[in-house]
């Protein structure tokens, strides 16, 4: 826009990018609450990864998906998530869970099956509470609540205990139906409630809303900003089970997110400028920080942009201070700056006392 922007200001209760993620600390030594973030991201293991994306294309037909730790953990959570929520009285609400591991749709057919498969098979261990891994997924449960503040949402946690009788009727009500550009079982909020483990390709990562998401289980990822933003389908509101969501992706595809909590962070004190100083965007250009190996969207969008290397302060900042107690630094950089005296001296540069 030419004469005015503005943010508007995040509302009461939204997940947005800083409050899931948080963003890097002003201070490494003293983060902030409001830059910690809410403990409830998973990490996917390389090894996890490899059980799950074909190694390339030319592979792609004759790969299996194999049902890593991470992912029985993710189902699980959302099995006990959805009895909680149903000992919390909404079991007249929409539930679902997101699985987005590939772009291929050959690959969607084949995980939904291999998670209805798994789902059959352990179905009756999940309601008994003396098996192994009823124990598993109670415990994990426990554990997860001990991670997320109370404050968090107005109700109480909900204890294995008080969900466990509510898991029948979860297992009872489950569908896996997968959402793509060819896929027939296509996902319907409309009716009755619905207790969904959806899995998907980029239909499901943009602009598709599904409804009552608590649990995603993400594998893909983007070089671009906007691009990478718009993948996140767990952002928005979580009424009365907002200490519930949990997001299971790699760390790099965290440590990404986290980085643009900080640029959304940077965007929104530049655009609060404009209010204080009486300033039009035609004189004051907002500020995007880069990320090392990402675009903030694609090239074509970027012709009026103009880049700089200076920092956020207004200066060209230098580094001042090294770790002087390792001797292999210490010596690279005296070594590295009598190079740079040397040559100098050799192309005139300074002047050699007498």
């Amino acid at each position: 826009p030419k004469y005015f922007i503005t943010a508007r200001p995040t509302p009461d209760g939204y997940f947005g990018t800083e409050r899931l993620f948080g963003r890097p600390p002003a201070d490494a030594d003293a983060p902030l609450p409001e830059e910690e973030g809410l403990d409830m991201i998973r990490d996917i293991a390389e090894d996890d990864t490899a059980l799950l994306q074909p190694p390339s294309r030319a592979e792609k037909d004759a790969f299996q998906p194999r049902m890593p730790s991470s992912l029985e953990d993710a189902v699980l959570y959302f099995l006990a998530s959805c009895a909680a929520r149903r000992f919390r009285g909404q079991a007249d609400s929409h539930m679902s869970m997101l699985i987005h591991t590939s772009a291929y749709v050959i690959m969607h057919d084949r995980l939904a099956t291999l998670v209805k498969a798994w789902l059959e098979v352990i179905g009756d261990q999940l309601t008994d509470s003396s098996s192994a891994l009823c124990q598993r997924m109670l415990a994990f449960w426990d554990a997860e609540q001990l991670r997320i503040p109370a404050g968090v949402c107005r109700h109480p946690h909900v204890t294995s205990e008080q969900l466990l009788p509510f898991v029948p009727a979860v297992l009872e009500a489950l569908e896996v139906p997968v959402e793509n550009g060819v896929s027939e079982d296509r996902i319907d909020y409309d009716g009755a409630p619905k207790t969904y483990i959806v899995v998907g390709g980029s239909i499901l990562a943009r602009g598709l809303t599904i409804e009552g998401l608590c649990v995603s289980y993400f594998l893909r990822t983007s070089s671009q900003y906007d691009t990478l933003l718009q993948m996140g389908r767990w952002f928005g509101y979580r009424p009365d089970y907002e200490d519930m969501p949990r997001i299971w992706m790699t760390e790099a595809l965290s440590t990404a997110f986290r980085s643009l909590a900080l640029i959304e962070a940077e965007i929104r004190d530049d655009v609060a400028e404009y209010a204080i100083r009486h300033n039009t965007p035609m004189e004051f250009a907002v500020r995007v920080r880069s990320i090392p190996g990402m675009a903030i969207t694609a090239a074509s969008k970027m012709r009026a942009a103009v880049l700089t290397d200076v920092s956020y302060a207004g200066k060209h900042v230098q580094t001042i201070r090294f770790d002087h107690h390792d001797r292999r630094i210490v010596q690279t950089n005296w070594t590295a700056a009598a190079h740079l005296m040397t040559q100098a001296i050799d192309l005139g540069l300074r002047a050699v006392d007498p």
